[in-house]
């Protein structure tokens, strides 16, 4: 099995241990040698480590970036939302207004007038609502006779001929 290893590890696995079984830590070219490559090993894995950090902030930063798009994008939308209600009570109230500010004061028959547009508005949606409700039936008719009809076809032999045929002969089909 054939093993790749980073200098950090090469040093830290191979090269330290021999130094320190070699060299006793006192005065010496090996020993200045051992200290000088610890210091290596030391600043390689602060490298890294700082590497790694800006890297994760990096991403830190652009996950921070996309987030406060998202807000900004769903306070919009929410914002717009409101806006349409809003415009919507605000017509109706319109509506109501409008009968008071040309002298029409009698409240019985703005409320009159205000019943017969609810009762208006009421017997459409029932009306669109038992529509949809034939179509559903109907719809729902149609598959239960399409079910039938398939069941009403159906008896056991029927793949009979389609099992009975025979593994085909050889240069069958080479006399077309």
């Amino acid at each position: 099995m054939l093993l790749l290893l980073t200098r950090t590890e090469f040093l830290s696995t191979h090269i330290l241990p021999l130094i320190a079984a070699t060299t006793p830590y006192s005065n010496g070219v090996l020993s200045t040698l051992g200290r000088a490559l610890q210091k290596e090993l030391q600043d390689f894995k602060y490298m890294r480590r700082k590497g790694k950090m800006k890297e994760l902030e990096s991403d830190l930063q652009k996950l921070q970036s996309t987030m406060q798009t998202r807000i900004l994008v769903n306070l919009r939308q929410r914002t717009n939302e409101v806006d349409v209600a809003q415009t919507s009570k605000d017509q109706i109230l319109r509506n109501f207004m409008r009968p008071l500010e040309a002298g029409h004061t009698d409240l019985d028959q703005l409320l009159k007038k205000e019943s017969t547009a609810i009762q208006k508005h009421v017997s459409d949606e029932a009306q669109a609502t038992r529509q949809q409700m034939q179509s559903l039936r109907l719809q729902d008719e149609i598959k239960s006779q399409s079910e039938q009809l398939l069941k009403s076809l159906y008896f056991d032999e029927m793949n009979a001929r389609y099992n009975q045929v025979a593994q085909e002969c050889e240069g069958t089909f080479q006399w077309l």
